[in-house]
């Protein structure tokens, strides 16, 4: 049986993985910073419902390389997930220090552990925002697109992917590097647990009337996506694009979120001038009280702005195509946050 490593096991992709890689017959060892709760030791196995297990590991500090050598040994293949996405502090130096610490500096360490312990695969989940915050009407981006990372977070993680690259090359460990958009499925966080938030409890009574086209992904169409790249011999040494393969407008998305709670209604039509204006007064509320706002020009900017992806690549190359519709990946994610709410 071949044993996969799982970094961020705790996090939200990680979770959903680690069940999945169980079902489909993998030892998984899920690394862990602080041990889940139905566990004693750093050695216990986790429920599974699968041919395969799941096996915790306890690692607070990827930078003791002792530890880190214990954590990698057996293992097959790694798939690295641990990151920060969003940080706490607002001084931007401190978060650029932090982004370049754990997303770009400890995916060394990792590497350099996998590289080290002969490890076979080594996969890495970057972002498509290593390419930009959007793509111009009638484009998309794919693996040949050059990237233009706007912020510390996308800046951190494409340093990371070069980093991969550089120390693979000629070594027996293959690298793996995918590049998702926005994520969403049960469980998640983030900008699309706040959309749903928003409509169910009716603060959103609008839909945009700009026809934007936005590449998204479900947890369970990544976790799919990431297993194939573990054994596929195809997968080896490369970068892929990941998606739905079906974009959508942030109306539509809306309205699916709508329907999947019950059919609240949320029908008023708002122009792109409208928001600007909705932008603008979060802008200013922020430079008044000096505290940060959900709703600003810039969450306003993305409402509005396409990002598309082209997964001809991996379609082609792994004939790996997405098996969950937007629509079920939508109902499943309500569904499951309606229940978390009611039992909350």
């Amino acid at each position: 049986m071949k044993k996969v490593l799982v970094t961020g096991a705790s996090g939200f992709v990680g979770s959903h993985l680690i069940t999945r890689l169980a079902q489909n017959g993998f030892a998984t060892r899920a690394v862990y910073r602080n041990l889940p709760k139905d566990t004693v030791n750093s050695t216990d196995t986790l429920p599974s419902t699968g041919k395969g297990f799941v096996e915790a590991f306890l690692l607070p500090d990827v930078s003791k390389k002792a530890d880190l050598d214990r954590a990698v040994e057996g293992v097959n293949t790694i798939v690295h997930l641990a990151g920060l996405a969003h940080s706490k502090p607002t001084i931007k130096r401190l978060e650029e220090s932090e982004h370049t610490r754990i997303n770009t500096e400890h995916t060394k360490y990792w590497a350099e552990a996998a590289i080290k312990a002969d490890v076979k695969r080594f996969i890495y989940l970057s972002t498509i925002k290593v390419l930009g915050e959007f793509t111009p009407e009638g484009k998309t981006f794919n693996e040949l697109s050059v990237p233009f990372p706007r912020d510390s977070y996308s800046q951190s993680k494409l340093k990371a992917e070069e980093a991969i690259k550089k120390f693979c090359k000629n070594k027996n460990t293959e690298y793996v590097i995918l590049r998702p958009p926005l994520i969403y499925g049960p469980g998640a966080k983030g900008n699309m647990s706040n959309l749903v938030n928003y409509v169910n409890k009716r603060l959103i009574l609008f839909v945009p009337t700009v026809k934007n086209k936005r590449s998204i992904i479900s947890i369970s169409n990544l976790s799919d996506a990431i297993t194939s790249c573990i054994e596929h011999p195809a997968a080896a040494n490369e970068t892929f694009m990941v998606s739905d393969g079906r974009d959508v407008s942030t109306g539509e998305l809306i309205q699916l979120i709508s329907e999947a709670l019950g059919g609240i209604k949320v029908a008023v039509p708002v122009s792109k001038f409208a928001l600007f204006f909705v932008g603008f007064v979060g802008d200013l509320y922020y430079h008044v009280t000096g505290k940060r706002n959900n709703v600003d020009s810039e969450a306003i900017f993305k409402l509005q702005s396409s990002l598309r992806i082209d997964v001809s690549k991996i379609q082609g190359q792994l004939g790996w195509v997405a098996s969950e519709t937007l629509k079920s990946g939508v109902s499943s994610m309500v569904t499951k946050d309606k229940l978390d709410h009611c039992s909350s």
